[in-house]
């Protein structure tokens, strides 16, 4: 059985909690988007494609900005990969819809750096430069030491 197909069993059994809820759907979106990027490794692109969506869904379920942000942003990688330039603006623009890019520069940064890539691939050099330098001003205004000890706190937190 698949680590997805347990995370989701999980959901079947009992009573959980939202918190619960939230963190096995955010848990399996993980999974799948680790599975999506085995499929790219291995040229199953279609593969990669369908686990993407499953991500998509997945993280949606879940209500959980950062993770949302993050499958948005492979999203846009893929699409960018397949030569799908307007998906992949579509996907890095709906990762600077996400909470996590409206709370956290560190976020945003890494959306507007995303949104970057895939306007030049699309040929759209204003829209890049513009990304780039709202990617840097947001980037300028990251506590980076706090990232690292959300992280750490989020880690601790989840074991």
């Amino acid at each position: 059985m698949s680590l997805v197909e347990r995370t989701r069993g999980l959901q079947q059994n009992g009573s959980a909690t939202q918190k619960t809820r939230s963190r096995l759907y955010a848990l399996a979106a993980a999974f799948t988007a680790t599975a999506m990027w085995a499929a790219v490794d291995s040229r199953r692109f279609t593969d990669a494609q369908t686990h993407l969506n499953e991500a998509i869904h997945l993280a949606g379920l879940s209500g959980d900005g950062q993770v949302q942000h993050q499958i948005w942003r492979y999203a846009a990688m893929l699409a960018d990969q397949r030569g799908r330039h307007a998906d992949s603006v579509a996907a890095a623009e709906a990762a600077l819809n996400t909470r996590a890019h409206r709370t956290d520069p560190l976020y945003a940064s890494l959306s507007h750096a995303r949104l970057a890539l895939s306007a030049a691939s699309a040929g759209d050099r204003i829209r890049a430069q513009r990304a780039i330098g709202r990617a840097a001003d947001a980037f300028g205004h990251a506590d980076l030491a706090q990232t690292v000890r959300k992280s750490c706190c989020r880690a601790t937190r989840n074991r």
